[in-house]
């Protein structure tokens, strides 16, 4: 039902002074979108994020930065009114590293107060599983108290007290020009906020996967995998090249069982198969090719045995692969139609994807009998 995400825009819509977000991602590409909107407003609120510098290690800093950084660019670009501040904590004389900001916290106008699990991330929106409290108060006492931990959090940050940044606030008339005030009297080697570039290697971005792989979403199928990693445009050119792949390991492998069947010889491939195959084998070398057609197109054995018995009866190369290619090119052309019919209908269904999935299951009955009749002819005959 997407909860933690309509909150959080309904929060972001009835902002009216100050949207205040401590939290360890900004990916989210619905909630970001949300802000920029609130942000091209000529008269909205102000917008102040406090994430780490760093969301975590090797790994998250090449993907989860990355994307980061995109959203950041959008919400600047979308700063008309220079209504947005993102920070991060600096904290001098750290061993490595920085200081991990891992809250999930919300405060809007003082009014409204959130915490959780879940992050600006899309897969928090729609794929993990959250919880979250949002508490709402109407009176000027409790937005008192809201404002009281507001400000004893941000000065925990910027290394003051929280009466400090209270008389800031008055002065500068909003949390920004506060944050900026405290900033610039604080002595060398102190706590405080440190604006957030943002910044990511050009080439890292270049060869990050698309979003919908890092950060989904929602759960993945198939058609989503494809689309993110190929593009949309040229997701059918790729289908083509993946069948025309598997047909042609398909067809590698059965040269490689004939062969295999060839230098086993007659005596051996006898042994595995007998009774009814060993019948088979015989109109195999007599009636080859006619014979290997029929049976690709509904086998009367295991794959990989038909093949070695091919092999074994001496049926020459060239009918062998003739009537191989002819043989499993009705059926891959019959599945690849009811496959793409099945996936069209589930996709969006209606006339023409029932109809196509109609047809595809009418051909593989056709053949199916027409596979039965030439078995009938060419192998049971005595």
């Amino acid at each position: 039902m997407r909860e933690v995400e309509q909150l959080y825009l309904a929060l972001f819509a009835r902002a009216e002074r100050l949207i205040y977000l401590e939290n360890q991602y900004l990916t989210s590409t619905t909630l970001c979108s949300a802000l920029c909107e609130r942000l091209g407003e000529t008269q909205g609120p102000e917008v102040v994020i406090v994430l780490p510098r760093e969301t975590g290690a090797w790994l998250e800093q090449h993907t989860m930065d990355i994307l980061r950084a995109r959203q950041l660019e959008r919400l600047r670009e979308a700063d008309r009114h220079a209504r947005l501040r993102v920070y991060h904590p600096e904290v001098p004389d750290l061993e490595s590293g920085c200081l991990m900001v891992h809250a999930k916290l919300a405060i809007v106008d003082d009014r409204w107060l959130r915490v959780g699990s879940a992050n600006l991330s899309n897969r928090s929106m729609g794929l993990d599983t959250e919880c979250d409290l949002c508490l709402e108060v109407t009176d000027e006492e409790g937005r008192a108290r809201i404002a009281a931990l507001r400000r004893e959090l941000i000065g925990n940050l910027l290394g003051c007290e929280p009466q400090r940044l209270a008389s800031a606030e008055r002065e500068a008339g909003g949390l920004i020009g506060a944050i900026e005030s405290i900033r610039a009297d604080a002595p060398p080697g102190h706590n405080t906020l440190t604006p957030l570039e943002g910044a990511v290697d050009p080439e890292w971005e270049r060869q990050l996967p698309d979003e919908r792989l890092i950060d989904p979403k929602r759960p993945l199928n198939v058609l989503d995998v494809g689309d993110a990693v190929v593009g949309r445009r040229h997701l059918p050119h790729a289908r083509r090249r993946l069948r025309f792949g598997i047909a042609l390991v398909v067809l590698l492998a059965a040269l490689a069982a004939y062969g295999l069947g060839a230098y086993l010889g007659r005596p051996a491939v006898d042994r595995l198969a007998g009774g009814r195959i060993h019948r088979l084998s015989e109109r195999l070398a007599r009636r080859g090719i006619l014979t290997i057609i029929a049976v690709r197109i509904v086998p009367v054995a295991p794959f990989t045995l038909l093949n070695l018995l091919a092999g074994a009866s001496h049926i020459r190369l060239r009918d062998y692969s003739i009537g191989t290619l002819i043989g499993m090119l009705p059926g891959v052309a019959t599945m690849a139609v009811f496959a793409e019919g099945l996936m069209a209908l589930l996709r969006r269904a209606g006339p023409e994807q029932f109809l196509l999935l109609t047809l595809a299951l009418a051909l593989i009955v056709g053949l199916t009998l027409l596979a039965r009749r030439l078995l009938t002819v060419f192998v049971e005959q005595r």
